[in-house]
């Protein structure tokens, strides 16, 4: 799936650095659609910037970080143009990737 990461912000009290995609419609679909199919399965999403409509796509680069200084370093880099390859679910503060889907096409 081609994306343009194309925005740079932070999550929280800025301490997330992320770059993220304004168009984003299809990767937002597919978003809506995993979060019912792990549902259906008993995988339950507890944090409430998660759900579909509410969910950023992104890519975090780097934890706690100062928001002002790391997005005037970031921003000169933005925009990069690439693919997603694959999606994985992540439990935060966890041990790494739950679950990991390659993406067709």
């Amino acid at each position: 799936m081609p994306v343009v990461l194309d925005e740079a912000g932070t999550f929280g009290r800025g301490a997330v650095l992320w770059a993220g995609c304004r168009e984003a419609g299809a990767l937002r679909d597919w978003h809506a659609d995993a979060v019912e199919a792990l549902t259906a399965h008993g995988l339950r999403n507890g944090f409430a910037t998660s759900a579909p409509g509410r969910w950023v796509p992104h890519c975090t680069l780097a934890r706690r970080v100062r928001a002002a200084p790391a997005l005037a370093a970031l921003e000169p880099l933005l925009p990069l143009a690439g693919r997603v390859e694959a999606l994985a679910v992540v439990e935060v503060g966890g041990t790494g990737d739950l679950a990991l889907s390659a993406l067709g096409g």
